[in-house]
């Protein structure tokens, strides 16, 4: 049984350009709520999202990973908590260096994958370095690469958003189809 109170996202229409597919094909339209599920439909837990706008600060870098694990814990998520921090970190981070202006902060889940997105104001995408092993940086991309199952670059109107996906497992729904 899921517990948790709904986000909600304003849709215009460059953020429903960004809201995964599945999501803009069922929930995308004016608004996107997170779903509670009672003892019949599990399966209402599908979709649920949230949004944040952080100042170009290196401290949003430490306000980023409270964001995504507060949010995660009040979905259910726990368990993913450590790895979906550590990547956001390292996603906000790259915005914070290497980008000028605001940076928004979102997260998706969506059928029990997780997406988080960074996005800014630079047309500039990210490459991957290979670090040295002295380097104290070029590591994040490389990280994220290697702890999730996916990630990628969308250019956009306004700049560009930086994604990463990981499977979710042992969430509030899935128990709640499990023993309910």
């Amino acid at each position: 049984m899921c517990h948790d109170q709904p986000a909600r996202l304003s849709m215009d229409d460059g953020d429903r350009d960004r809201c995964p597919p599945q999501a803009r094909q069922d929930t995308c339209r004016s608004t996107t709520t997170a779903q509670g599920a009672d003892e019949q439909q599990p399966e209402d837990c599908s979709v649920a999202g949230a949004t944040w706008t952080l100042p170009p600060w290196p401290v949003s870098v430490t306000w980023a990973r409270h964001l995504v694990r507060g949010q995660l814990l009040v979905w259910g998520w726990s368990q993913a908590c450590d790895v979906a921090e550590l990547l956001a970190s390292e996603l906000v981070t790259n915005a914070v260096r290497h980008a000028a202006g605001l940076v928004l902060l979102t997260l998706w889940v969506v059928d029990g994958v997780l997406r988080c997105e960074v996005g800014d104001g630079s047309q500039q995408l990210p490459v991957r370095h290979a670090a040295a092993e002295d380097d104290e940086g070029w590591r994040g991309l490389a990280l994220v690469e290697e702890l999730s199952a996916a990630w990628g670059t969308s250019a956009t109107r306004w700049g560009k958003v930086v994604w990463f996906e990981m499977p979710l497992s042992g969430g509030p729904c899935e128990r709640a189809a499990a023993f309910g």
